[in-house]
């Protein structure tokens, strides 16, 4: 019986690497398809999130699926990054679900760049500050003289929600 239980569960766990590296393929595959001007991803978005040092390349949809529940959201309010002195905010799950796309933002560091492509321009920002605040829904966004990015994401840490706040270079 033992033996039959860590067989089971050695092919459930194949099963689950596998489903993860073919949604992985196929999100790399939707964001190569996003720069091919004969597509339909661009009527969807004209946003791609990019953080090479943690290897995340993303399309940030602007329809129902703008939500953290499908990937990662764009926050209501926030400014898109050709507004001078603006704020563009996004947020995204930390964790090990499909949908956790900012699971890796813990591996960033100050000076670390991200970049965001937005109506065929590509904008840079550098990490300037990280910091953790209470988990409650709200954010307190300062409007700086520079235009800047916030990268929201839950704690892995405890229950607050941490900042990654980029300036636009």
């Amino acid at each position: 019986m033992l033996r039959l239980s860590k067989f089971v569960l050695i092919i459930l766990l194949l099963i689950l690497i596998f489903r993860n590296n073919i949604f992985r393929k196929i999100e790399e595959y939707k964001v190569e398809m996003f720069f091919n001007k004969d597509n339909h991803y661009n009527e969807i978005s004209n946003i791609v999130l990019d953080i090479p040092k943690i290897n995340l390349k993303k399309i940030i949809y602007l329809n129902k699926y703008n939500s953290v529940d499908y990937g990662i959201e764009l926050v209501n309010g926030s400014d898109m990054p050709d507004i001078d002195n603006g704020n563009f905010i996004v947020a995204s799950h930390s964790g090990n679900s499909v949908i956790s796309y900012f699971n890796k933002l813990d591996l960033l560091s100050l000076d670390d760049i991200v970049k965001v492509y937005y109506n065929n321009k590509w904008y840079k920002y550098k990490i300037i500050n990280i910091y953790e605040i209470e988990s409650n829904g709200f954010m307190n966004v300062k409007y700086n003289n520079f235009s800047s990015i916030y990268l929201i994401t839950c704690s892995k840490k405890n229950d607050n929600q941490v900042i990654y706040l980029g300036k636009q270079l």
